[in-house]
């Protein structure tokens, strides 16, 4: 069998619904032979297997106790066989009207890194007639913010060779390899093509800790120095728990500590040059 273009990753625990929603998104590419299915279940107790297997073929399903989603993920991807791999969790979804388009893509490009839009939408509970958030890609958030992770494309053997997600990170694995093939200067490309929609919720919603992990890791890419990340860690505990008086004084210390204008290490210029194309 040739090898697959695309493998779709998806991840889940306990999260039935989501399950039937997700392979929903991509249920019209079951026959499609340039598309390979995986599924890691971190040991569901719910309906999630049951349903996960309506859709999935035996060989395609993992299920058993993991160490936090970028353990499952890294699972995942010792599994594929895609030229490419994306991320589609429980929840989220795929975008089939541009599955043709993004294959085109795919086909031609030597990129490393692939990114597109991503659709924001809230929990189906609370979700309401409230409108979609459309997030964009573009290379202008690096290095400073994090891509979004749910319509980022990444080519297998280079998320393979920078080790995948690192497990030191709970929240924030995705940038830091995102990050790691950044600065090797490896080519990424920006598409004006929406890929999916990111249901909200789960533990990246968790603000406080994902922007403290954020400084954590700006600090080990040398972003940000000692003092700046110890100012940010308190300013980041002080705008999530503490009172708005608390807050406009530790808004006047960062900005006299200069953490809002961070001063850019020399290995930044470099990245100038990088073959980085929008």
């Amino acid at each position: 069998m040739p090898e697959p273009l695309l493998t779709i990753i998806t991840i889940n625990r306990n999260y039935a619904a989501g399950v039937a929603r997700t392979v929903d998104s991509f249920r019209s590419l079951r026959d499609d032979e340039s598309v390979q299915f995986v599924f890691i279940d971190g040991a569901s107790t719910d309906e999630s297997l049951e349903v996960a297997h309506m859709f999935y073929r035996p060989s395609e399903v993992l299920s058993e106790p993991d160490a936090g989603i970028y353990d499952a993920m890294n699972k995942g991807l010792g599994l594929a066989l895609g030229t490419y791999v994306i991320w589609i969790n429980s929840g989220d979804e795929l975008i089939q009207d541009n599955w043709e388009n993004l294959k085109l893509h795919l086909r031609g490009s030597q990129a490393a890194l692939i990114a597109g839009t991503l659709e924001l939408v809230a929990p189906v509970e609370a979700r309401g007639n409230r409108p979609p958030i459309l997030l964009f890609n573009t290379p202008d958030r690096l290095p400073f913010q994090p891509l979004h992770h749910q319509a980022v494309v990444f080519r297998r053997a280079k998320a393979i060779q920078y080790r995948g997600y690192p497990l030191s990170y709970r929240i924030t694995a995705d940038r830091a390899l995102i990050m790691a093939m950044y600065r090797a200067g490896e080519l990424f490309e920006f598409v004006p093509m929406l890929l999916a929609r990111y249901e909200q919720g789960g533990i990246s919603s968790n603000a406080l800790r994902r922007e403290s992990e954020g400084y954590d890791l700006d600090l080990e890419l040398g972003l940000i120095n000692h003092a700046q990340y110890l100012v940010g860690k308190i300013r980041n505990r002080l705008y999530h728990q503490m009172t708005i008086p608390a807050w406009d004084v530790a808004k006047f210390i960062a900005s006299r500590s200069g953490l809002h204008s961070l001063p850019k290490p020399s290995w930044l210029v470099k990245l100038a040059k990088a073959p980085c194309r929008g």
